[in-house]
């Protein structure tokens, strides 16, 4: 969810094994779902569009706020 300069997401803390410290990067790209190809990933990369950062240095920490 984006409000103003603010991007929520919400990810399940089973997800990431209830860890509450680490570091992140916000990227977009074109993923394609191949389910007839053995000889491609079942999810590939594409295109990559932006990097937040520009360099993938992971500078994004965990915020933890009242849902």
């Amino acid at each position: 969810m984006l409000q103003e300069n603010t991007l929520r997401i919400l990810v399940p803390a089973w997800r990431i094994q209830n860890v509450r410290d680490f570091s992140f990067d916000a990227v977009t790209a074109y993923l394609e779902v191949n389910t007839s190809d053995d000889g491609r990933p079942m999810l590939g990369v594409y295109e990559v569009y932006d990097v937040a950062p520009g360099d993938l240095s992971l500078p994004y920490r965990l915020k933890e706020s009242a849902p």
